[in-house]
């Protein structure tokens, strides 16, 4: 009998979720701070999801942004559209658990950088602490188009969640 792997190696890849290069030779010096301040978006999600702080998360998003999200390619956990959409969605699970999450995002490429707009992808690992007691919860992948908005702050657009196993 066939051992069935799961997830299956590299199913972010094959979902479309990571899209890997070389290393970045083509940004200009001048572009470093955006690229900085467009991945620093994700990591502010994660302190402000973390932290249930609705009023920073809200502000991590663009008001026309899109959010999907994937358990290994294998199970949709839905698409939800529009900022009130997705910042409900997501704040919909800050009851479900008793312990303390953690949303480490680390990683960060950020490709495709034009003067208002790039795409990021980061590596993610979820921990809970309950009761003394620290765990690993679930990994995976983040990918986000962040659009600089008319006040120069970076905000997601688009968000593909991809967690490597349930949670």
């Amino acid at each position: 009998m066939e051992q069935v792997l799961n997830p299956q190696p590299s199913w972010a890849t094959k979902e479309g979720l990571v899209a890997l290069r070389g290393p970045d030779s083509q940004s200009l010096p001048g572009q470093a701070a955006d690229k900085i301040l467009a991945a620093e978006t994700l990591h502010r999600f994660g302190f402000a999801y973390d932290e249930q702080n609705a009023e920073a998360m809200t502000d991590c998003f663009t008001e026309d942004a899109v959010l999907t999200a994937t358990t290994a390619g294998t199970r949709s956990l839905g698409t939800h559209t529009g900022r009130e959409a997705v910042v409900g969605w997501l704040s919909a699970h800050w009851g479900q658990s008793r312990d303390q999450r953690r949303h480490i995002v680390t990683n960060a490429m950020v490709d495709d950088l034009t003067a208002d707009s790039a795409q990021v992808t980061t590596m993610l690992l979820v921990t809970a602490a309950e009761n003394g007691q620290f765990r690993p919860v679930t990994a995976g992948v983040y990918r986000a188009t962040v659009r600089k908005e008319s006040d120069g702050a970076w905000r997601i657009a688009r968000f593909a969640l991809g967690f490597d196993a349930s949670f």
